[in-house]
């Protein structure tokens, strides 16, 4: 029978079904074991709201063969080879660089690194823009924005009056301290590119 024989394939798979309810309903079918009888297991079905719901699955109605979902067209080109089948190209809704400070070390590295690129300024300006959007944007996830902006513009007034940032980095720091004054005022992180462009 047809149920034995979903059950047992998607158990032994430990996968799910998407299933077509009726013309704006859809589901999913998946295995789940009984808690007392641990040979025994179920079916359930999981229906979901009308429409597309899910937002990392493309439309239900495009998972489906691709004669069905693209039909060919007039002159018998394949449709489907234009398309995102099946997931739509969304922008990722996640940054793709971690940042953990949970330790102190890691704050400590990324700060002396950061302080480390400021001495070699103008020379490695993209490396340090880099540290810096990725500080500022730790102080924002953190909460550390006013305080570590604060001492971080201390730093390097004290690093320019030691004469330890070269001539020509000194316009660099200047500008680093405005944007860090003006993002301490934000309530949104704002890369460095974008205010200074």
């Amino acid at each position: 029978n047809f149920y034995y024989l979903l059950l047992i394939s998607l158990k032994k798979e430990k996968s799910a079904a998407l299933v077509s309810v009726n013309d704006q309903w859809f589901g999913a079918i998946h295995c789940q074991k009984f808690e007392k009888k641990k040979k025994s297991s179920r079916l359930i079905l999981s229906v979901f709201e009308p429409g597309d719901r899910i937002p990392w699955i493309s439309s239900f109605e495009r998972l489906g063969p691709y004669a069905v979902v693209f039909p060919p067209g007039a002159n018998g080109e394949l449709v489907y080879k234009k398309q995102p089948w099946p997931v739509k190209p969304f922008a990722r809704s996640y940054t793709e660089t971690f940042l953990i400070w949970c330790r102190q070390n890691n704050f400590q590295n990324d700060i002396n690194k950061f302080v480390r690129a400021s001495a070699k300024l103008p020379d490695k300006v993209n490396i340090f823009q880099r540290e810096l959007n990725k500080i500022c944007r730790g102080a924002f996830i953190y909460g550390l924005r006013d305080r570590l902006f604060h001492l971080l513009q201390q730093l390097f007034q004290r690093q320019i009056q030691l004469g330890k940032i070269k001539p020509d980095g000194i316009k660099h720091v200047q500008s680093i301290i405005s944007y860090m004054n003006r993002l301490g005022s934000s309530d949104r992180f704002i890369k460095y590119e974008e205010i200074s462009n």
